[in-house]
């Protein structure tokens, strides 16, 4: 939700020529986006490996994901993101509107900036990966076991949700340090944030119900339905009356 209103905060940077909230506002909101953007990455890696426990490790499942342990699992999403964004918080981070882009604020040397780019195309990579493994894993796994269909479907659609949801991440950050295209890097991160409740509600069919609901269109469908239903009934039984 953040890196939503991070990506309109850009929009609107690009749109004026100039930072919004002054250089102590552009500062702040850009070194915040871009260790969410590591916890993002990280919840991703931690859903793929509780779908991977439960298909893999079953038996042991709600051990390994009880509610203690996932409170441990979430604070060291949190700390691991924190270690990983090590050198946004050192240097800081800034969104030039002049580039197109975000870059440090506090430019490191030449050296360190390479160690760092290298560190964090690792890290992203590296990630997005391990999601797609575990994800693979897991459906596999199902597939082996075909007495199951109704899961294996289940862990089907998760699988292609991972991969849909994670691919445009590897474009962000491809074209963000591999190939310098501004436009691609902001179009395939509001992809990669702007994509997930459609892929959320396109695979999960109480998710969709809940989403009509709140929105109107079940209630609309039953009128109709209804209407439908009334219209064919006096159609039927003015027609047996001619008869």
């Amino acid at each position: 939700m953040y890196w939503s209103w991070y990506f309109f905060y850009q929009g609107m940077c690009q749109l004026l020529g100039y930072s919004l909230f002054g250089e102590l506002g552009n500062v702040i909101v850009a070194t915040t986006a871009q260790y969410l953007f590591y916890v993002c990455m990280n919840m991703n890696l931690l859903f793929a490996f509780n779908r991977f426990s439960a298909v893999v490790y079953r038996h042991s499942h709600d051990r390994l994901f009880s509610n203690f342990n996932g409170l441990i699992y979430v604070a060291l999403i949190y700390i691991g993101s924190a270690i990983m964004n090590i050198p946004g918080f050192m240097f800081l981070s800034k969104y030039y509107p002049e580039l197109g882009t975000f870059n440090y604020f506090h430019m490191p040397s030449v050296a360190f900036l390479k160690i760092s780019i290298c560190l964090e195309m690792i890290a992203v990579y590296g990630v997005h990966i391990a999601i797609f493994i575990l994800y693979g894993w897991a459906y596999m796994t199902y597939r082996k076991m075909k007495l199951l269909t109704v899961h294996h479907k289940k862990e089907r659609r998760l699988l292609i949700q991972a991969i849909i949801s994670g691919s445009p991440c590897f474009v962000l950050m491809t074209c963000h340090h591999l190939i310098h295209f501004p436009l691609l890097e902001v179009l395939a991160g509001e992809l990669c944030v702007g994509i997930d409740p459609i892929i959320y509600m396109w695979f999960n069919h109480d998710i969709r119900n809940d989403f009509f609901d709140i929105i109107g269109i079940k209630k609309l469908m039953k009128r109709f339905n209804s209407a439908s239903v009334y219209t064919t009934e006096v159609e039927i039984k003015a027609a047996s009356s001619k008869h």
